[in-house]
């Protein structure tokens, strides 16, 4: 959520790994376990850390370097600073014991911080009777920009939905 974005931003050197949004296992989730020994972890930076991050190589980007060259300075930019964080969590969560990192990469989610109004943040979907016309999606509610904000958003307008449907049918 915004809070804990503005908490964890770049900025902020209260906190070792102040780039980080969230870190999930994604090896302990069903499904996706390993038989090899290793762990899968899935690290988000917060929004404030990205966008340093971007305006930075951006702004010290030859001018008319090609949008691609510019994406893949940013990924290995922020594969960079990510582990870095992300190790230095694991260091102090784990006691010290920092296991050897066999392979990362970073990506350049453009979609992972949505364009939130505090409208969309007291809302969990959007529905206009009259039009036929439901949205929902992890730009709504309180959890935005995260996959829990997506599924409650949708729970929401399916059951808006479901009601309406069920008003014109006892009506």
């Amino acid at each position: 959520n915004s809070s804990n974005s503005n908490r964890n931003s770049k900025s902020d050197t209260s906190s070792p790994w102040s780039s980080l949004a969230w870190a999930a296992r994604d090896t302990s989730k069903p499904g996706r376990e390993r038989n090899d020994g290793h762990e899968c972890w899935v690290v988000q930076s917060n929004a404030r850390a990205a966008q340093e991050l971007i305006s930075t190589i951006a702004e010290s980007a030859p001018k008319g370097e090609s949008f691609d060259l510019t994406k893949k300075k940013v990924a290995k930019a922020a594969q960079e600073m990510m582990m870095n964080d992300f190790l230095k969590a694991v260091e102090i969560l784990n006691g010290g014991c920092v296991p050897k990192v066999t392979y990362s990469i970073g990506h350049r989610w453009s979609a992972a911080f949505p364009g939130v109004t505090d409208v969309k943040k007291q809302c969990e979907h959007y529905f206009d009777k009259e039009r036929q016309f439901v949205a929902c999606g992890d730009y709504m509610g309180s959890l935005t920009g995260r996959i829990e904000g997506a599924y409650l958003s949708g729970m929401s307008a399916v059951s808006c939905v479901v009601n309406s449907v069920t008003s014109v049918v006892v009506d």
